[in-house]
């Protein structure tokens, strides 16, 4: 029996000059917290690692990538390994010799590494992935900046040809290509960084500087900001949602520059990726209660309305979509881009800054595709990120009389501890400052 496995990087500022690089992987089937479900794979200061693309002998994160493919090839194939990493025979009488070959699991069980999770950052450094800051910065199709514009949203958009089906088949040479049943389709789009943060993200700043700079409402700046204000919580009350999803504060610095109102891209700032998510039918609620007839109010209102379908089909359908799920989540993103794209093009008529077009847009397309097998909720980055950022405080605990190539240890052996009291039922969080998922 299979185990789905999702494996998670990112880094984390632990020190003020230095971030940690934080590889960690949990079952997808697991419905525990991430401190008792997350698993540490590695810890490592950014400032212990070097970067060689010439010699491989000298790059860190290549001898640690042979690591732990060797450990995910025996997760796959249930078995102790007969060598080691590199190679070698175990030494004669030894624990490992005499486990070689045996099974990992009595019971049959086996792990595949199904969702290999990252922002865009992480996956372009680390794996070597297209990038939105490149002219071809999809690794699922030839979608550019030129022949092929990534922000063209209609069924007949030139990129839609170029779609690869990365059977068996690998956008990456990078050692974790090797893992058995690893392919393209294993680099995941993740809802946090694409949604949330992007899609979602946009279409709210968006929306609120609309209702505060270009209002037609009586009243100052911070009058209509108020009321914006006024209108968010409101709402909140009325859908019923949970506090902890609420934003505390919504000032102007949210969705625009004070300093520079007209000069940029609205673009929302210091909300988490969660706020985001509950924001959305609560704009959707605002954008209802001020629908005009004229095209641009309709658009707007049209875009929130399938986003939040978008959510609703995410939240309702369960880790394996069903084939109606799959066409209203496919119908609904793909409704939303457009009228977003609309909303765009409107804008640039009137020479505004609004409703920039931006790659993670394009990724959206994409996650129609991964939508129809799995759910993409069951393996967001949420819980990998939590763990980054108690990996980030263990790491900060460890600094005090501890040279920074020492540190992984003394994480990996309180990491060790903690995992161990954990399953054995004590209740506490890895570091104080730490935050539970």
């Amino acid at each position: 029996m299979f185990v789905p496995l999702g494996l998670h990087g990112d880094g984390g500022q632990f020190q003020r000059n230095d971030s940690i690089n934080v590889i960690s992987f949990r079952s997808l089937l697991s419905s525990w917290n991430v401190a008792t479900s997350q698993l540490l794979l590695i810890a490592l200061p950014k400032g212990c690692i070097n970067k060689n693309k010439d010699d491989d002998s000298k790059d860190t994160m290549h001898h640690i990538w042979k690591v732990l493919v060797w450990s995910l090839e025996a997760t796959f194939y249930n078995k102790f390994p007969e060598m080691d990493h590199m190679g070698k025979d175990w030494p004669t009488g030894s624990w490992r010799a005499k486990m070689a070959g045996h099974p990992l699991s009595t019971a049959g069980y086996r792990g595949f590494l199904y969702a290999i999770q990252a922002d865009g950052e992480y996956m372009a450094n680390e794996f070597h992935l297209n990038g939105a800051s490149m002219e071809q910065m999809c690794w699922n199709c030839d979608a550019n900046k030129s022949s092929h514009p990534y922000n063209d949203f209609r069924p007949t958009a030139s990129w839609r040809e170029t779609v690869v089906d990365h059977k068996g088949t690998s956008p990456t040479e990078h050692l974790v290509s090797q893992v058995p049943a690893v392919s393209g389709l294993t680099f995941k789009y993740d809802i946090l960084h694409v949604l949330e943060e992007g899609l979602a993200a946009h279409c709210i700043a968006n929306a609120a500087f609309d209702m505060v700079m270009r209002s037609h409402d009586h009243g100052t700046q911070e009058e209509r900001l108020r009321n914006l204000q006024n209108k968010i919580a409101q709402f909140y009350e009325e859908l019923g949602i949970e506090s902890e999803h609420q934003v505390k504060r919504f000032p102007l610095s949210a969705f625009c520059s004070p300093k520079s109102k007209w000069d940029t891209f609205p673009s929302l700032s210091g909300i988490k990726a969660k706020q985001c998510r509950w924001l959305v039918p609560v704009f959707l609620q605002i954008c209802e209660a001020n629908l005009a007839t004229d095209e641009y109010s309709q658009h707007k209102y049209k875009c929130f309305k399938h986003l939040n379908i978008v959510y609703e089909v995410m939240d309702s359908a369960g880790m394996h979509p069903s084939q109606t799920d799959a066409r209203t989540f496919s119908k609904a993103m793909n409704s939303c881009l457009l009228h977003y794209s609309r909303l765009s093009v409107l804008c640039l008529q009137q020479g505004v800054l609004m409703w920039n077009t931006i790659p993670k847009m394009h990724l959206c397309q994409h996650m129609e595709l991964q939508f129809r097998w799995f759910n993409p909720k069951f393996y967001s980055c949420y819980s990998g990120e939590a763990m980054v950022g108690h990996m980030s405080a263990l790491g900060h605990a460890c600094l005090n009389g501890t040279a920074a190539h020492l540190v992984p240890f003394k994480i990996a052996w309180r990491f060790r501890l903690a995992f161990h009291l954990r399953s054995q039922g004590a209740e506490f969080n890895f570091a104080s400052s730490g935050s539970e998922d």
